[in-house]
């Protein structure tokens, strides 16, 4: 576009071979052309030569009837470049316009039109054209129409814009396109070279030039548009969803300096199509014969009516499908169905019953679709997992003649309709243009006419006060100046001459001629989906079971409700998994599990809903007992329990919830799924058992094949919890006067493994709490006097004085009357109950190889059922020692998994190298794979998935020496990388060429094998453990009591062994024992009178003299040898003389000792 002061088409060069290039987007009839040079300059074009065409490729030279080329003039009067030349052409030609330059759309000031219209747009542009006001209208097809309505004009010589004498709000251009126009876009300039222009405006429109509307934005409030940031650069605007009007105002909002505005509009004119229905018609396409099947399409028209309620549009499919647009409640509604036999409703617009012109537009792409009206826009998700609307029955407009699924209102529709376009074809042209066997056989009208009911309203003034309600005729005559169709001349005329100026109240409350209502409540000011009602003053929000209070609903009223999403909220469809569980999906949410069990726990209540459609799919075996229950679908909780029980139901009823409420289809059932009647069936329900949520896992099986009817669909929502908030924090006392107490509610719990301070306070005046500084609440004293807190006991923190409610958590920073007390140092002490820190058992993960920890009152426990080991800590192995005829083998069960990646672990010590260790299976594929010791000594993988076989080794170890190995193996990208870990070696990772083609899944595996399978003679020798597949521990369920069947153990009896891998313990924990209890001494003495201390002191003084006699004697008794001595003579000597006769003599002999030496 050029700037509008100066605007015309300048070719770069000036030569023979410049052209200018017009597209006027179809096929016209042109009977003249007009030229004008650039205005205030000596550059204008005095001859040229006109070429059409129809593709924009092939010209022809428009000749004169010589058969020479035809070159205008502008004539010796076209001199100035100020004036316009015409110049008829007299014979038609058609011209097939090609504009190249974008910005030479705007230079195209008139386009084709009658001689009446041209005559009075020449006249126009001449006198605005020296009144130096330039608006241009630049409309892309024929019979184009330029009038304006100024609402003040200042003259600026030399620069063009229309300028208003007061920069105000209540300014305004109002332009009349002078008929029905459809505007697209909208583009302004401000004043050229200055600093006066518009930077945001209003846009209104009008079919009167009376009664406007804004054009509103999605919220419904008027769309403010972006204007200039100088006087001489364009902006242009687009409207999302066209202008219909004859009348357009531009209301300026914001400008600089002063408003100034250069302003075109581009649109075309508006042909309109119209059906109007009586209530009682209605328009029906046979669609037998060009079914509709398709992902995507686009509905839009506009309507126009005085009733409330009326079915719009309907149609479905033999499959299902339906599409359903309705007005009800002065609202429209859309129903949809894709074939998931799960309605979609969509609900926008209000006080559509206004006999007013309202847009239409309904658009869908796959699952996405968009709901406008009136340019306020809603956009919804269709449920259920078909993307194709698939209609082949009747397609009626304007109503149906019976009831159908998906229509809620009854009525057929009352009012007119115009332009219904499904995608690019005009339905209603379509039915007009028909030929009468098309008509029959295709379309079938009831009752319609192809025109909207005119009311015309005569006003006229009666002079002298005169009345026009006297006894005598009075004429008034209509005269139409637009021809009126024949069914409308039908219609008898009616004249209301009864009305007198001063025969009716309320002069003041009255306004005649215009609709000023306002709908408050559209779209819906309420947040978080609070109903919105309105009077004649204001709207009014009822947040009524919203969660949120406040005047739209925006603020929480205390209660939360958290929701945590996830990847599988959709429904999805189950089909050909026959056995038990054998279709498994892993819920992944969108927060880790630790963050779900804090809010789980800390919620007052929690719910997750489940639903499973079936067809010929059966839920659970009920009835059945506890012994013989075997689902044919479950779900998982949180700690990898397996449910017994459905959503809706009760923990252990093996029921659904239609067996707990005694409702199933079939009341021998405890399920609905389990009746096996014709047709769709549902269980479904709320988990409202926090202990389980949420759903880990869901398992479902009994679906057949891909060839049968059976199916299932399940649908698991989010995790919804409510009621973060609860514990009620109470101070309790009594000084005298009976007891008070004061308590705060927490807008949390206060168990939330943080730390939270308490104030606590009682004075003269009353008693008060404080939680975390911030909830706070008191209690005054009753009047009287007041008496002082009189204690006797000791200072209990933790527990009551009787050591009892004891309070579990930690303790801190506790000041009495401002005083620090010590705590840590009574911990440190070693008192019973009492440790330091504050930290929990599972904190540590105590529990190995992936066991479950679970926090309890004074330790934990640690949840073993999905590893492959036992023991209090999951350290225990759960082994086997194989010999040559021993063998495992595990049978799926006809739950035939075919899995793309695996999670294979297993154990083991030998000290023969040479072994099968561990294999599966499929007879049905003829895959396998097979983990064994080769006879060098190395673990060798050998497996056939389908593209090819494939053998590795790990490389450069030994494992025949008898040591213990720890293999893992799995399988990523797609089965494309084997990865291989043994022991704290380094991990091996092996990468094959498959082909894109080619199939690298593990299809319908039957048999998993330990030790041999049945085609070996000798088996491997040595102890195999932690055998693990996927979630399959093969070992754990042969020996534990009760095993399943599927799992046996063949040839040589096996016992549990452990491997000889001694399992690893945590240090024990000490073991408290509670203290005896203190003694009162006041409750001694009163037990032990001291009346009787005489006599006990008696006792005692006899006692102590005894014990003084019995020392006497037992001391005179030790020296009754004193002044004697000892000889070491031998015996026999005592008669001798002399020693050696004593020698002689001796029987004994001297003692003489040896000495002797000792070797140890």
């Amino acid at each position: 576009m050029v700037p509008l002061g100066g605007n015309a088409w300048t070719a770069q060069s000036s030569d023979f071979d410049q052209y200018l290039v017009i597209d006027l987007g179809q096929v016209r009839n042109i009977t003249e052309i007009a030229t004008q040079g650039r205005p205030f300059s000596s550059e204008y074009v005095m001859e040229y030569a006109i070429s059409y065409g129809t593709n924009g490729l092939d010209y022809a030279d428009y000749k004169e009837p010589g058969g020479n080329t035809k070159s205008p003039h502008t004539g010796a009067e076209a001199t100035s470049s100020h004036l316009i030349a015409y110049k008829d052409i007299t014979s038609s030609i058609e011209l097939y316009q090609n504009l190249t330059q974008p910005e030479e759309e705007a230079l195209l000031l008139a386009a084709l039109m009658d001689k009446e219209e041209q005559f009075a747009l020449k006249a126009l542009c001449l006198a605005l054209w020296f009144l130096h006001i330039c608006l241009t209208l630049s409309l892309t097809t024929s019979s184009c129409s330029l009038l304006f309505l100024v609402s003040s004009i200042s003259l600026v010589a030399g620069q063009l814009a229309w300028t208003p004498e007061e920069s105000t709000y209540y300014h305004f251009l109002t332009i009349n396109l002078d008929g029905p126009k459809q505007i697209h876009s909208i583009a302004t300039q401000g004043r050229e070279g200055t600093a006066e222009y518009v930077t945001e405006y209003i846009v209104q429109y009008s079919n009167d030039g009376e009664g406007w509307l804004s054009y509103t934005s999605a919220l419904g409030e008027p769309e403010m548009f972006k204007g200039n940031i100088n006087g001489d650069s364009i902006r242009k605007n687009s409207f999302e969803v066209p202008i219909i009007a004859q009348w357009l105002r531009i209301n300026p909002t914001r400008w600089r300096d002063r408003i100034s505005l250069r302003v075109e509009l581009y649109g075309c004119d508006y042909v309109a199509d119209n059906l109007y229905f009586n209530g009682t018609a209605l328009v029906r396409w046979d669609l037998m014969r060009d079914p509709i099947s398709a992902t995507r399409e686009s509905i839009r028209f506009r309507l126009k009516t005085t009733a409330a309620n009326g079915v719009l549009i309907y149609s479905r499919g033999t499959q299902g499908d339906y599409v359903a647009l309705q007005l009800r409640d002065n609202r429209l509604l859309l129903n949809i169905d894709l074939g998931a036999g799960i309605m979609t409703s969509l609900s926008v617009g209000s006080l559509l019953d206004d006999n007013i012109w309202h847009d239409v537009v309904i658009s869908r792409n796959r699952r996405d679709i968009v709901f406008s009206v009136d340019r306020v826009v809603i956009r919804g998700r269709v449920k259920g997992e078909f993307y194709r609307l698939n209609l082949n029955r009747g397609f009626y407009i304007g109503g149906v003649p019976n009831k159908q699924d998906g229509l809620i209102v009854t009525q057929n529709f009352t009012g007119c309709m115009e332009n219904l376009y499904l995608n690019s074809t005009n339905i209603i042209r379509t039915i007009k243009e028909a030929n009468s066997y098309e008509n029959y056989f295709v379309y079938e009208k009831v009752n319609t006419i192809y025109s909207c009911p005119v009311s015309i309203a005569l006003k006229f003034l009666v002079e002298n006060g005169g009345r026009k309600n006297h006894p005598q005729f009075s004429r008034v005559r209509f005269k139409p100046r637009s021809p009126i169709r024949s069914s409308l001349a039908q219609h008898k005329t009616s004249v209301v001459a009864n009305y007198a100026t001063e025969e009716y109240c309320c002069k003041n409350e009255v306004v005649f001629d215009s609709c000023l209502m306002i709908d408050r409540c559209n779209p819906n000011p309420c947040k978080h989906s609070g109903i919105c009602k309105q009077n004649s003053y204001e709207f009014l929000c009822d947040c009524s079971n919203t969660g949120y209070t406040g005047d739209v609903c925006h603020s929480s009223d205390g209660r939360i409700v958290t929701v945590i999403r996830h990847s599988n909220e959709q429904t999805t469809q189950v089909d050909g998994f026959q056995e038990p569980g054998s279709f498994v999906q892993n819920i992944m949410y969108e927060a880790d599990m630790e963050q779900m069990e804090a809010l789980v726990n800390r919620s007052n209540s929690c719910w997750q809903r489940l639903q499973y459609a079936c067809k010929h799919s059966r839920l659970f075996n009920s009835p059945s007992d506890e012994q013989n229950f075997r689902p044919f679908s479950w779900w998982v909780s949180r700690y990898n329990q397996k449910m017994d029980f459905w959503s809706g139901s009760l923990p252990g009823s093996r029921k659904c919830e239609c067996g707990v409420m005694g409702t199933c289809s079939d009341p021998t059932k405890w399920c609905n799924c389990d009746s096996e009647l014709e047709g769709w069936l549902e269980d479904g329900g709320d988990i409202t058992q926090k202990e389980f949520l949420p759903v880990k896992q869901l398992r479902f099986g009994d679906t057949g094949s891909a060839l049968d009817e059976k199916e299932g669909r399940y649908t698991l929502g989010p995790l919804m919890c409510e009621g973060d908030g609860g514990y009620q924090l109470q101070f309790q006392y009594q000084a005298g006067s009976g007891p008070l107490g004061v308590s705060v509610d927490t807008a949390y719990k206060m168990s939330d493994n943080n730390w939270h301070s308490v104030s606590v306070e009682r004075n003269r005046k009353g008693a008060r709490i404080v939680v975390d500084g911030a909830q706070k609440s008191e209690i005054r004293e009753p009047p009287g006097p007041v008496r002082a807190l009189h204690l006797t006991s000791q200072l209990v923190v933790g527990a009551t004085i009787d050591y009892r409610d004891g309070f579990v958590g930690c303790i801190r920073a506790l000041l009495l009357n401002g005083r620090l007390i010590d705590l840590r140092q009574h911990a440190d002490r070693g008192q019973y109950g009492l440790s330091p820190g504050c930290v929990g058992k599972c904190e540590s993960n105590p529990c190995l190889n992936n066991g479950t920890c679970q926090e309890r009152y004074d330790g934990y426990h640690c949840d073993c059922r999905w590893t492959a080991f036992k023991g209090p800590i999951c350290a225990d192995e759960i082994g086997v020692n194989m010999r040559l005829s021993s063998m495992i083998r595990y049978d799926f069960s006809g739950s035939w998994r075919s899995t793309i990646s695996e999670n294979i672990r297993v154990g083991f010590t030998t000290t023969n190298p040479k072994g099968f260790l561990l294999g599966f299976s499929s007879n049905i594929t003829g895959e396998y794979l097979t983990i064994m010791v080769s006879n060098s000594g190395h673990l060798r993988v050998v497996f056939d998935f389908g593209f090819e076989r494939q053998e590795v080794i790990f490389p450069g170890k030994h494992f025949g020496l008898g040591q213990y190995h720890d293999v893992r193996i799995r399988r990523k990208n797609s089965g494309s990388v084997l990865v291989m870990e043994v022991d704290n070696y380094e991990s091996q990772e092996f990468t094959f060429n498959i082909k894109a083609s080619a199939d690298a899944q593990f299809n319908n595996i039957q048999y998993m094998y330990i030790g041999r399978n049945e085609s070996m003679t000798e088996g491997f020798i040595g102890c195999v453990s932690r055998v693990e597949f996927d979630d399959i521990y093969p070992l754990k369920l042969l020996f534990q009591e009760d095993g399943p069947s599927n799992v046996k153990s063949l040839g040589t009896p096996l016992n549990e062994d452990f491997c000889g891998v001694e399992p690893v313990t945590h240090p024990p924990n000490m073991v408290e024992t509670r203290p005896p209890p203190l003694v009162d001494e006041a409750k001694l003495r009163q037990i032990y009178n001291r009346t009787d201390s005489a006599i006990l002191g008696g006792v005692l003084a006899v006692i102590f003299l005894a014990l003084l006699i019995m020392a006497i004697l037992i001391g005179r008794y030790l020296a009754r040898h004193k002044g004697e001595y000892l000889t070491q003579e031998d015996k026999g000597a005592d008669s001798a003389m002399d020693p050696d006769s004593a020698v002689v003599r001796s029987a004994t002999g001297h003692q003489v000792q040896k000495k002797k030496e000792w070797f140890i």
